[in-house]
């Protein structure tokens, strides 16, 4: 029987799950607020968390600490929240493209921390692809407002944050679910609290599994497979399949009818180049990295 690698496996479940964030969250915005959204989303994820920890067998022995917790908000609430302000902010698609483009930021976490041996290829096609995100920005006939660039900043923020959550949880020796649920408890808080703050009335509707989806699918089992497949290879190879999610989400955004004037769709390719141009240099150059103990 042929034995499959795990990581990858892991790795693509998880993409296969964050390409329907936007077109999901897309729609469910014509009914709830982000705050509520939010909310069920943390109810969502924490539910998965604690299951799988439950069903685990083999746990990951580690003591949870401020660092673990820290790698969990940044990874986790940083990502989401950031990520979910930006689709309600700005344009969808072109907040999409940017949100995702976090696999350009983490090549230059590996440059930085010596794990590549081809770092001038890797840091001039992440150049190229940030001009190709101000290309997607930056329509060229356009007058972008303050809201759309406040959603392109969150946007860029969670893909920072993204980027620092796929560098560190591998690097770690600490189970995902050490991570993750600290960070889902303290999300569903500020999500409870930012809800309270803007008076939103709890609605019950079938809605309300739409918005679980995305906690249970998207946030929950995306991020838990993602740190499954990280944990499993130390190379950071799986690291390489992020950069499949910016082209399948936006694929699945233009399916939903979203469109990109000429400029942006220029620059939407020059962000795919380079995404793959990275991809290859990096999966031939990276260096294995073992992890510690927090």
């Amino acid at each position: 029987m042929i034995k499959l690698p795990q990581a990858p496996l892991f790795g693509l479940a998880a993409i296969a799950l964050w390409s329907t964030n936007a077109p999901v969250a897309k729609w469910i915005f014509q009914y709830y607020p982000v705050s509520y959204v939010q909310l069920l989303q943390f109810i969502g994820a924490l539910s998965v968390f604690i299951c799988m920890h439950k069903l685990n067998k083999k746990k990951v022995q580690g003591r949870i600490s401020l660092k673990v917790i820290l790698i969990g908000l940044i990874g986790l609430v940083g990502t989401m929240i950031f990520q979910y302000l930006a689709f309600a902010m700005a344009p969808i698609l072109a907040a999409n493209l940017i949100a995702y483009c976090w696999p350009l930021i983490l090549a230059f976490m590996f440059i930085i921390a010596g794990t590549s041996n081809s770092p001038w290829i890797l840091a001039l096609c992440s150049v190229a692809g940030f001009i190709g995100v101000s290309m997607i920005i930056n329509t060229g006939n356009e007058v972008i407002s303050y809201n759309d660039w406040l959603g392109y900043m969150c946007a860029l923020l969670s893909a920072i944050c993204m980027a620092s959550y796929s560098f560190l949880i591998g690097r770690y020796h600490v189970s995902s679910a050490q991570v993750l649920i600290p960070a889902a408890c303290i999300g569903m808080i500020i999500a409870g609290v930012w809800v309270a703050w803007e008076g939103v009335s709890l609605k019950l509707s079938p809605l309300i599994f739409v918005g679980l989806y995305l906690g249970a699918g998207p946030m929950g089992l995306g991020f838990l497979f993602w740190s499954i497949a990280m944990r499993k290879d130390l190379s950071g190879r799986t690291s390489l399949l992020g950069y499949l999610t910016p082209v399948t989400s936006t694929f699945l955004l233009w399916l939903f009818g979203e469109t990109l004037g000429l400029y942006s769709i220029l620059g939407a390719c020059l962000v795919f180049l380079s995404c793959i141009i990275v991809g290859v240099s990096s999966g031939r150059s990276e260096k294995p990295t073992q992890p510690t103990t927090l």
